[in-house]
């Protein structure tokens, strides 16, 4: 319905909840959530104790792991944890407008107009600019890491984390 909904989803179960209505659903291998009729709608996908993959572009995300797949389509805010271990990996595609990419040992965070894709704890973030004026900041550790960019990539990486930028017209890298 029209309004701000929430999806929030682990290998478990699934919760859509908004004004005057709660679903869940349990044991499903597949899942798929639409928001269509407007609001400001998020989705939290949450990760197995496997090797988990995300894959965000701005008209859907999915987030799939040994026996199960989620797919949340239309949402407006969408954030994946990796919690639970495993090798996990978070692909993130740009709009074609101009987008910002903040990635750090913890989180990447890429937005632009009227989208937000997020993924928190990922060992591996890749982002991918397909066009515009993006601009990536990355972000080192307090440890030793290493920063190698070229004409089409830029790559941070150190203990427990490795993010990389594809194909954006701008990357700043900050070494503390």
């Amino acid at each position: 319905p029209a309004g701000d909904d929430a999806l929030v989803v682990s290998p478990e179960a699934a919760t859509l909840t908004g004004a005057g209505f709660s679903l869940r659903g349990e044991a499903f291998e597949t899942v798929t959530a639409q928001a269509t009729a407007g609001g400001s709608d998020t989705a939290n996908l949450y990760d197995s104790v496997g090797d988990d993959a995300f894959v965000c572009r701005p008209t859907a995300a999915t987030i799939s792991g040994p026996g199960y797949s989620v797919t949340a389509q239309g949402f407006d805010f969408v954030k994946a944890y990796s919690t639970a271990g495993g090798a996990d990996t978070a692909d993130i595609y740009d709009t074609a407008g101009n987008d910002s990419l903040i990635a750090t040992p913890t989180y990447a965070k890429l937005t632009g107009e009227g989208y937000y894709a997020m993924a928190t704890g990922f060992r591996y973030a890749r982002a991918h600019s397909t066009g515009g004026a993006d601009v990536a900041v990355m972000n080192d550790s307090a440890g030793n890491d290493i920063f190698i960019a070229g004409p089409t990539f830029a790559k941070l990486y150190g203990d427990n984390f490795y993010n990389i930028a594809n194909r954006f017209r701008y990357v700043n890298a900050y070494g503390k």
